[in-house]
C-alpha cells in the first residue's frame, strides 16, 4: 500500500512541476494561526462554524498564502529598503457569497 501511495504522491508531483508549479510544506504557530483565522472570519472567508473544520481552514488560509506570495513575488522590488522593512497596505476585499463558494 505503501508503495502505491508513493507512486500517486510522485505522480502529482511530476504533474505540477510540468505545469510550473511547486508545493511547500509550512508550518506556523498556533498564535498565528487563530489570528488568520480570526482575519478570515472578519473579512467573511470563513464563518464560524467553517473556523472549525481543518480542511475548510486549510483551504482558505492556502488561497490567503498563496495571493500575498505571488503579490510578494511581483512587488518586492518596490518595497521600502530603509532598515527596516515596511510592506505597503493590502487591499483585502470581502469573500465571495455563499453562492460562489
Amino acid at each position: 500500500m505503501s508503495d502505491e501511495l508513493a507512486r500517486e504522491r510522485n505522480r502529482r508531483s511530476r504533474q505540477r512541476r510540468k505545469e510550473g508549479l511547486r508545493s511547500w510544506p509550512l508550518d506556523l504557530p498556533d498564535a498565528a494561526t487563530e489570528d488568520v483565522i480570526d482575519g478570515l472570519i472578519f473579512y467573511q472567508r470563513l464563518t464560524e462554524a467553517e473556523a472549525d473544520d481543518p480542511d475548510r481552514v486549510a483551504a482558505e488560509m492556502g488561497k490567503l498564502g498563496q495571493a500575498f506570495l505571488l503579490w510578494f513575488g511581483k512587488n518586492w522590488r518596490e518595497l521600502d529598503r530603509s532598515p527596516g522593512i515596511e510592506i505597503l497596505p493590502i487591499r483585502v476585499s470581502r469573500g465571495p457569497s455563499d453562492s460562489e463558494r
